[in-house]
């Protein structure tokens, strides 16, 4: 890493951004890692006691990861700038943080999903593009099979680093490369993060599939082929390369995202899965009826537990 790199923010406290940040400081003990956390006892927690008490519980973290709720602070003088918040809220993040942003920054992210810009859907690096013109061939995309739970303990773990910039996406990649997280780089940073995105709703319908009666592995491996193809139909329409759709981010994440109990999203299928066991007429009439017209709701009002 170049003697210039000082610090390193991350922006988002949860368990993978933990887990990032552990991974750079304790490569690079010299760089100060700067943690913004949006709930002030997580900061707390991780600068008197040197752990991530809510989100990556019994983890000792290095001493050189210090932590603001304050978005301000956590940027300023800053490298490189990952963040790690949901997707819900990262343009609203990103427009709070440009104005802080040291010029030349590394910009690069750990979330997966869409945003929304005047009702309009687009990318993670898409939506950065639109915020920070300037910046929009220098977005870095971090993505892959990656359960904090996994690598907060150092178990064998691979990323796709994708950024049309060829000086970005390699330091990024050396910057959290270790004896347990390999990094490989592509320049096709839509592929890589459509990827991430994409398997999710596969991961769902695995998790309804592990609780149904007559529902088994075979019919997982059907779930995945079918998943694989729809992935890489979409992604080819938005001028991916169906190759990184088959490549770590893709199809890697997919898998690992299907089968490991470690999933959310398998998680949330089988809580969909088991109310459909325990209610033999869900939805009820009046949910069928909202999902006509406001379908987010259902599903939020089954994800509330």
């Amino acid at each position: 890493m170049k003697s210039s790199i000082t610090k390193v923010s991350i922006i988002g406290a949860g368990s993978w951004g933990t887990s990032i940040a552990i991974v750079i400081a304790e490569k690079y003990p010299e760089i100060n890692v700067c943690m913004w956390a949006y709930e002030p006892e997580v900061a707390e927690s991780i600068n008197l006691r040197h752990e991530n008490e809510l989100f990556a519980p019994n983890i000792a973290l290095p001493p050189n990861i210090i932590a603001t709720s304050l978005l301000r602070e956590a940027v300023l003088q800053s490298e490189i700038v990952i963040l790690a918040t949901p997707s819900k809220v990262l343009v609203d993040t990103v427009s709070k943080i440009r104005k802080y942003l040291v010029e030349g920054v590394c910009l690069g992210y750990l979330s997966k999903g869409f945003c929304k810009i005047n009702n309009e859907i687009f990318t993670i690096s898409q939506s950065f593009g639109k915020l920070l013109p300037q910046m929009k061939n220098r977005i870095v995309a971090i993505s892959g099979p990656s359960h904090a739970e996994e690598v907060s303990k150092k178990y064998q773990t691979c990323l796709n680093i994708g950024s049309k910039s060829k000086r970005n996406r390699e330091l990024i990649a050396e910057l959290l490369t270790s004896d347990y997280l390999e990094c490989r780089v592509t320049d096709d940073i839509i592929g890589v993060e459509l990827g991430g995105t994409l398997k999710n709703p596969a991961a769902i319908a695995a998790g309804i599939i592990s609780v149904l009666s007559d529902c088994g592995d075979n019919l997982v491996g059907v779930l995945i082929s079918e998943a694989l193809k729809e992935m890489t139909a979409l992604a080819t329409a938005l001028k991916a390369r169906p190759e990184t759709i088959i490549d770590i981010s893709g199809l890697g994440d997919l898998v690992s995202t299907v089968i490991s109990e470690h999933s959310r999203n398998r998680r949330f299928g089988q809580d969909i899965g088991n109310q459909i066991i325990s209610k033999t007429k869900y939805p009820d009439f009046i949910d069928r009826l909202i999902l006509q017209f406001t379908p987010q709701f259902v599903i939020e009002k089954i994800a509330e537990n």
